[in-house]
């Protein structure tokens, strides 16, 4: 359903009207269309609003409709880009460049030469100036052959000619920058060399790609290869002020050349927000979302990831009045629209932390706040079915605040329930050193189990791994999947531990 959704945002609804014939059959498919060109409703939502309350979107009569809604628009729109290329910035260049280039392929091979050759001038005309290279060589080498064969013109073939050399040599020169960039990406995904290692090599590379800087001052995907590069090579040796300056200084000689992708801008901007919260710096980080927020794609991946990044700062520097305003702020219906299901579900994981710092008291949303919605706390505890299926990564957190509901809730009884489970977990899965920091705070709730969750006791007994889990401190090293900080969470749950003695519980925890 999400292509469905980025489609239905990509046509005008005249572009898919003209593909509905008017009969009877049509009436389900134009109900399907009016529902998602709505954009109130998730899938879930529209299935029920077309065949009933008990229909899900697997069933069959569905799924077909839905696969005809899909190809009716994308036909839609190849049709209306077609009829209706424009160039007025560089990523309309770059998409409707590369169709017209397509097209011109087609018409050479139709031996078509002459509507090629007038075609492919109109076209290199229009997308020239923004130094795309590859595209670029490709049109001046159609119209350097055309020009040298069918109606020979020296002037034009030398002009054409000259030209077609200069991008040839940008495309080397391209070709060493992509292959060192990939390979940089290649090394993090990998993940089998040290960051500083990686981050070394990328350093090396942007000085052996100086020349190449400086010899295509104003081709911006050459400049903002390299930019990204020097950014991701000072954010792996830590060099995350570094990191910053570099993209400011990428970025403002970007906007200065003719054309610029804006997803190259928006990616940069998101790395420089990123970077604060490593620093952990909110005032810093604030002024970076501001400027990234003027960059960033309206209603796209990376405007929900800049939001993603906003709250995040707001929970790693407590100030939790700023994460709540940023995730109430958030138009919900874009998770659905632009995030697959599982992926989706992360941001219910950051809404459980932030109504947990709710239930907590550590947030208390003032009258003239805007409110948020109400939160199942029943169904996250039960029920997380895509991550829960890790043992992993953001299985952890869901583990941790479910934890901590549990606790700020008064059920001790339910924690009490979750003892082998922690204990099992916390000797299969955590016994590295990636997951020190998650194996001393899966610890600490287990010290709270054997103390019966009593204050005093738990400060004493909790002592020692508390001060190993402060000493791992290093918020540029923090666990990426750290939605709270663990040293926070340890306070927020002994201010709601018992203050006296209780009758003790049946606990069985491992010594």
């Amino acid at each position: 359903m999400s292509i469905i959704f980025e489609l239905n945002g990509l046509c005008n609804s005249r572009s898919v009207n003209k593909f509905f014939r008017n009969t009877e059959e049509d009436t389900m498919i134009r109900r399907l269309y009016k529902l998602v060109h709505s954009g109130k409703y998730d899938e879930r939502q529209i299935v029920k609003k077309i065949y009933g309350k008990e229909v899900t979107p697997e069933h069959a009569s569905y799924k077909a409709l839905r696969t005809r809604l899909r190809n009716i628009l994308l036909e839609a729109f190849m049709m209306q880009e077609l009829r209706s290329p424009a160039y007025k910035t560089y990523d309309q260049a770059y998409q409707h460049g590369y169709q017209q280039l397509a097209m011109l392929r087609v018409l050479v091979g139709k031996r078509a030469y002459l509507v090629a050759r007038d075609i492919a001038a109109v076209v290199f005309k229009n997308v020239s100036s923004y130094e795309i290279i590859l595209l670029n060589l490709e049109l001046t080498d159609i119209l350097a052959s055309l020009h040298l064969g069918v109606a020979y013109d020296k002037k034009l073939f030398e002009r054409y000619n000259n030209l077609y050399t200069y991008y040839s040599e940008a495309a080397f020169d391209l070709s060493i920058v992509s292959g060192y960039y990939r390979e940089i990406k290649s090394a993090i995904y990998a993940q089998r060399e040290s960051p500083m290692t990686t981050g070394k090599r990328a350093g090396q590379y942007v000085e052996d790609c100086e020349k190449i800087r400086e010899k295509y001052l104003h081709i911006s995907q050459l400049q903002g290869m390299l930019t990204n590069l020097e950014t991701t090579g000072c954010v792996l040796r830590g060099e995350y002020m570094e990191a910053i300056t570099a993209s400011l200084r990428g970025s403002d000689f970007l906007v200065r050349c003719k054309g610029v992708s804006q997803s190259v801008l928006s990616i940069l901007a998101l790395s420089r927000v990123d970077c604060t919260i490593k620093l952990n710096d909110f005032e810093l980080g604030k002024q970076q979302i501001t400027t990234a927020k003027l960059q960033v794609i309206p209603n796209s991946m990376h405007e929900l990831k800049l939001v993603e990044y906003a709250i995040m700062l707001g929970l790693r520097t407590k100030n939790y009045e700023f994460a709540y305003r940023e995730f109430v702020a958030l138009d919900k219906r874009s998770i659905n629209q632009l995030l697959l299901p599982r992926h989706a579900e992360y941001w219910l994981i950051l809404e459980a932390a932030i109504n947990l710092l709710i239930i907590a008291g550590e947030i208390i949303p003032d009258a003239s706040w805007p409110v948020l919605r109400k939160f199942r706390t029943a169904r996250f505890i039960n029920n997380v079915p895509s991550f829960g299926r890790e043992k992993g990564g953001v299985n952890i957190q869901i583990l941790v605040i479910q934890a901590l509901y549990f606790i700020v809730l008064g059920k001790y009884d339910a924690m009490i329930a979750r003892t082998e489970a922690l204990e099992s977990y916390c000797k299969r899965y955590l016994k590295n050193d990636e997951n020190r920091r998650n194996d001393a705070f899966f610890k600490l709730l287990l010290v709270t189990i054997q103390v019966n969750f009593n204050r005093e006791r738990a400060e004493e007994r909790g002592r020692y791994t508390f001060g190993k889990l402060k000493a791992s401190t290093d918020w540029s090293e923090l666990n990426n999947t750290e939605i709270i900080p663990y040293e926070d969470l340890w306070y927020i749950l002994l201010n709601h531990l018992e203050r006296k003695f209780r009758k003790r519980r049946a606990i069985r925890v491992s010594r």
